[in-house]
């Protein structure tokens, strides 16, 4: 049978799921802060699962074409095989250990700092990023 759900670790699914009604950031679902999770994590994700008990996060038929697309192209580089991309469970598996870091990442910036100053880091960071891609040639200028 086909995983239905995005699973998180069940150790920390009270601090993971408080992430959208802290304040941090205008999550609308919980797929949205997995999402910000996946992509904060791509930098420190040393190809690893989710090991502990999983909870079930939100179903993922809430991913929609443009979610399934970041996840296939911040996975494809993390498979050991080009094919392997075609192996939907072992994506979403990665996908959650990638998403995993990401949420150790999120949950130590926001423990010492304030809604808006974490708004203001992200923003920083996302001009950063930006600049970065810029410089790089990868948009137009």
């Amino acid at each position: 049978m086909d995983q239905d759900r995005i699973y998180i670790d069940k150790t920390r699914q009270k601090e993971i799921r408080g992430i959208k009604d802290a304040g941090y950031l205008a999550f609308d679902n919980q797929k949205d802060v997995f999402m910000f999770a996946l992509a904060m994590g791509m930098d420190c994700y040393n190809g690893g699962v989710i090991e502990n008990a999983k909870d079930g996060f939100f179903n993922d038929r809430d991913l929609n074409e443009a979610d399934k697309a970041m996840i296939y192209a911040l996975l494809a580089p993390e498979l050991e095989q080009l094919e392997d991309i075609t192996e939907r469970s072992l994506v979403l598996k990665k996908a959650e250990g990638m998403a995993d870091k990401g949420f150790t990442v999120i949950l130590s910036e926001m423990a010492d700092k304030s809604a808006e100053v974490y708004s203001l880091l992200m923003l920083n960071k996302a001009n950063a990023l930006y600049e970065e891609a810029k410089a790089k040639g990868y948009l137009e200028v």
